[in-house]
């Protein structure tokens, strides 16, 4: 899926869609005061922070959780992912189920309570492409 199908599916779903192309333009938007409830990060981005330093700093600077999409979950990356403490990984490519199964799970984590190990999931390529 690309940044605009996923934007489009973001929107479709009811949800305010921030896009930046890289990490330098999510900085900003926070400095400028937009402040999501949730970022859907890709774990390899433009700019000089990936999506795991992305994830850490948008969490420990303004209590914004994360999911991730990625297609490069290997060893290392896969761990520290974790270690960053997302709701969600997604495998891609991934199916817009994938995506909106993630984001109820996120949506109840943020928004009733739901404990963290409930979201400790990670989706992966599914048949609904």
């Amino acid at each position: 899926m690309v940044r605009s199908s996923l934007d489009g599916l973001l929107s479709e779903a009811g949800h305010k869609v921030y896009a930046t192309s890289s990490d330098d333009d999510a900085v900003a938007a926070l400095g400028a005061g937009l402040l999501p409830d949730l970022a859907v990060l890709d774990i390899r981005l433009s700019g000089s922070l990936d999506g795991i330093a992305l994830a850490k700093l948008l969490y420990e600077g303004w209590d914004v959780r994360s999911i991730f999409l990625s297609g490069f979950l290997e060893g290392t990356t896969y761990q520290q992912a974790l270690r960053s403490g997302p709701l969600s990984i997604i495998r891609k490519p991934f199916s817009s189920a994938d995506l909106t199964r993630a984001l109820q799970l996120a949506e109840a984590a943020l928004f009733d309570s739901v404990p963290d190990s409930v979201l400790e999931t990670t989706f992966s390529k599914s048949s609904d492409q």
